[in-house]
């Protein structure tokens, strides 16, 4: 919901509260949906990863931007990130760097006892595998064009990797890094030494040595990359399973993922806002913090899109004003805390700025 404060002024009639409160597209703070299936993301900030991908394959990084035709600028902290296609375009262009035999086993398995990506911290405070699947399967779109598909069968858990939009060809060294990098994660992350029911890949049957030595069998040829993992191995307990950090790394993840829905940086600071204000926090550091932005960056987003950081924060905390107004149990005085004011009556002078109204004329006309 977008409120014009000056709009809103010269209006404040008793018909157009309960149009503002309820106007679709008003998102209210703490109310997320658990449920939605992540669209995917426009672009994939992969900087972090690429540096540590190309030091293990012992190649700089703007090698692989080079040959992938990218600018090196996508290595700067508040880079946007690269497309679907681009992002396909490095494995392409990694293979053709660094192609050797062994490549994909040495890269996922260095890149599993590398650093690990917050989605990939959901999957390893999981209490067994098929749980860690299924937060995986759900952040796996915050760090690449890939859904992991993941459904229970006869013989044991079978997951697939798909790469999106859905029909776009995987590289062929992607294909076979996940199915590594995946298969040494539960392996490090259970302390057995889980060997897969079947393997699957698109198009050549591989019959590389040390590939069957590592999977403990070898892959087939499938429609989709697939790895099947016995009942019994799915349900493997995870050594360092723990729901209270999953807890904070899922609050975290999920506030990316309403992020990357937001079309617009004006969308985006106006999801972050919603989140920090009830904590009391409402300035433009704190904001740029959450983006991974400097202010210098954000200021010239925002400038291209015609709107200031202050508009934002008027709009929206006019909008959770209205919101909080609905709900009889909070006083004035405890929303203009959730609002980030320190001073109540400065909350006062504002809600009447935007409103033409006291917030108790407001709440009176709202109803019961």
């Amino acid at each position: 919901m977008h409120i014009a404060p000056k709009r809103i002024q010269t209006a404040p009639t008793r018909r157009r509260w309960p149009e503002i409160a309820t106007k679709p597209g008003f998102t209210p703070p703490h109310r997320k949906d658990e449920t939605k299936p992540m669209r995917l993301p426009d672009h994939f900030a992969i900087g972090p990863q690429l540096v540590h991908a190309a030091k293990a394959m012992d190649l700089p990084p703007g090698r692989l931007l080079r040959r992938a035709g990218l600018s090196p600028a996508l290595l700067e902290p508040d880079h946007r990130g690269v497309t679907a296609g681009q992002f396909f375009d490095l494995w392409h262009a990694a293979e053709a760097e660094a192609g050797r035999p062994g490549l994909a086993l040495d890269l996922g398995r260095a890149m599993a006892h590398g650093p690990m990506v917050p989605a990939v911290q959901a999957f390893a405070s999981s209490p067994d595998i098929a749980t860690g699947v299924q937060r995986l399967a759900l952040f796996k779109p915050l760090v690449a064009p890939l859904h992991v598909d993941a459904e229970k069968t006869e013989i044991g858990l079978r997951l697939r990797w798909l790469p999106m939009p859905r029909g776009t060809p995987m590289p062929p060294l992607l294909a076979m890094f996940e199915l590594v990098f995946f298969l040494e994660c539960c392996r490090h992350l259970t302390a057995a030494p889980i060997v897969p029911v079947a393997l699957g890949l698109p198009g050549e049957t591989h019959t590389d040595t040390d590939l069957r030595a590592f999977f403990g069998t070898t892959p087939g040829r499938t429609d989709h990359t697939e790895m099947i993992l016995s009942a019994a191995d799915a349900t493997r307990p995870m050594i360092f399973a723990n729901e209270d950090q999953y807890r904070l790394i899922e609050s975290s993840l999920r506030q990316q993922m309403a992020e990357r829905r937001a079309t617009t940086i004006t969308d985006r600071v106006r999801r972050v806002l919603v989140d920090l204000l009830p904590g009391g926090e409402a300035s433009v550091d704190a904001v740029c913090a959450r983006l991974a932005l400097s202010r210098r960056s954000l200021q010239r987003k925002l400038h291209a899109e015609g709107v200031s950081f202050q508009v934002i924060l008027d709009q929206t905390r006019a909008e959770l004003s209205l919101h909080y107004l609905a709900r009889p149990n909070l006083s004035v005085q405890e929303i203009a805390f959730l609002l980030a004011y320190r001073d109540p009556n400065s909350f006062y002078r504002a809600f009447q700025g935007w409103t033409g109204m006291t917030p108790g004329e407001a709440r009176l006309q709202a109803g019961p």
